[in-house]
This record gives C-alpha cells, structure tokens and sequence, in this order.
C-alpha cells in the first residue's frame, strides 16, 4: 500500500473520530505530519484539555475564515471545550520537532500552553488569535518561530528563548504585551514583529541584551509612533543565566520581568473596562 492510500485512509479514520467525539468526553485524533512521525492528540472535555504526545513534526493545518473564522485542526470543533494545551514527548529521545502552521489559531477559550524540552519549532499563525493565552514556556530548543505565530493573543510577560536568533513579522503583533525579553541570539529583529496590520503592541517596556541594544531601539520605532514613553532597557546575562539589571544581580530574567506577580488580578465589569480601553471589542483580520 503507498503512503498516500494510508494518508487517505488516516484522514476517513479522522472524520469518524469526529462523529465518534460529538458522544463522548474523551476523544483521541492523529496529527502526525508524514508516516515517519508520531503525533496523537486526546482531548478530555471534563478537564478542557487537550494532550498531545509523539515525536517528529505536527500536521500543519489550513487557515479558514470561510463563513466565520475556525480553527481547522481536527481538535478545531470541539475549541471550546479546550481551556489548556500540553505537548509531550514520547521519550528523551523521540521529541518534537515542530508545532504545525494555524495548529491552534482562533482556539479562543485556551489560557494555558506547556511545550516540551527539545522543540525547535513554532509554526506560523500556531497561536494566532487565541486571545485568551496567557501563559506559555518557551524552552530555549526553540530556534524559529513563525509568523504571526503569536498575534492577537493575550500574554503580557515574555521571555524570549536563548536559542533563537530571528523576531519574525507580526510574531506578537497586536498581542497586549507589557514587558518582553529578548536575549543576545535574536540579531535578526523585524521592525513590524509587533505590529498586526493596523494594530500595534502597546509595550511598555523591553528588556535587551545590552549586544544588540540597536537591533531592539529599531524594531521599538513604530511603537514610539503611539507612545513615546516606550523604553528600551539593557541587561547582562552571565553564562549561568544570572542578570545584572539596575545594579542588582537576579536569578533569571523572569525575576525582573514580574516585580509584582503577588498583586492578584480581578475581573472587571464591561462597564468598568469600557472605562478604561474605550473599546471592548477584539477584532479578528488576517493579512497574509
């Protein structure tokens, strides 16, 4: 039997997993990219998380806005059910490689995600428009993150992986970051990284390895076009991962990024953040 019939039949055996799914609270699709990886998803509708364990590459995924704008990943129908997302290898051995294109874009309810050590991957729009995400790790395997694999999204503190050496365009364009980290690897930083065709990230500051302080006041000149204020704040970073900053030694850079992570959030009224941001609504356009 050639790969193709398999992939066929692979993708019939996806769609009564489908039927299968609307009936339970467990269901369980593939999402290996070719016959040489490994890649199974199981979503559990009680937790409202999906966990995704093998090896290699992901399956990229189509982008849809066709009539309303969907994730189409075989997980995609049941978005709303999936608050968390965790990503596992099969062994230290066998680890992913990479998060396949649109995998978990337009995912509005996910809050959380956990990548695995190992991955040197992010493809393009992943996590585009999951305005919800709040947390996410991003180990420092990472070596290419894709564009606009993380715009319109909700994080607001990022550390960026050691590993990587480009900032790609709209990579967090449109995302309400605060405060961002940006290590001495990423020489290569796109002016429009944060920008979402009209949108612009509203960072306040970021934090730079003093190496590429240029690179960083470049890619910071269109936010300075809506908030003068914005500042660019070097850092050294020893080889053990220890920070100088501000005459004071931390023990990694999320310890100067989150001086304040005691102070608790609350849920605002929608009159109370109609106060405050003008404008409640969240607008979803795709570019590319």
């Amino acid at each position: 039997m050639k790969k193709w019939d398999l992939l066929i039949i692979v993708t019939a055996l996806n769609a009564q997993a489908n039927e299968l799914c609307d009936k339970q609270n467990i269901c369980t699709f593939d999402c290996a990219k070719t016959l040489n990886d490994s890649c199974t998803a199981v979503l559990n509708k009680d937790t409202k998380t999906l966990t995704i364990t093998g090896y290699g590459d992901m399956k990229d995924y189509e982008w849809s806005c066709t009539p309303d704008c969907h994730n189409t990943a075989d997980w995609g129908s049941y978005q709303h059910n999936i608050q968390k997302v965790v990503i596992e290898n099969e062994s230290s051995s066998k680890t992913f490689d990479s998060i396949g294109v649109n995998a978990f874009e337009y995912m509005f309810n996910l809050q959380e995600v956990i990548l695995p050590d190992g991955l040197k991957k992010i493809g393009s729009d992943a996590f585009h428009n999951a305005i919800l995400l709040e947390k996410i790790n991003f180990p420092d395997s990472i070596e290419d993150i894709g564009v606009g694999a993380f715009s319109t999204t909700g994080l607001s503190n990022v550390t960026l992986p050691k590993n990587l050496e480009k900032l790609d365009n709209d990579v967090f364009g449109g995302t309400l970051i605060e405060k961002i980290t940006i290590p001495e690897n990423i020489t290569d930083i796109s002016t429009t990284a944060f920008i979402y065709g009209n949108h612009i990230t509203p960072i306040k500051k970021i934090y730079c390895e003093e190496s590429i302080k240029d690179q960083c006041e470049a890619a910071m000149e269109k936010q300075k076009e809506i908030d003068p204020n914005v500042s660019v704040i070097t850092y050294k970073q020893n080889a053990d991962g220890s920070i100088f900053y501000n005459n004071h030694w931390y023990n990694s850079a999320n310890d100067i990024l989150m001086p304040n992570s005691h102070i608790k959030k609350r849920i605002y009224t929608i009159d109370e953040a109609s106060k405050v941001s003008g404008n409640t609504n969240r607008v979803s356009i795709k570019y590319r």
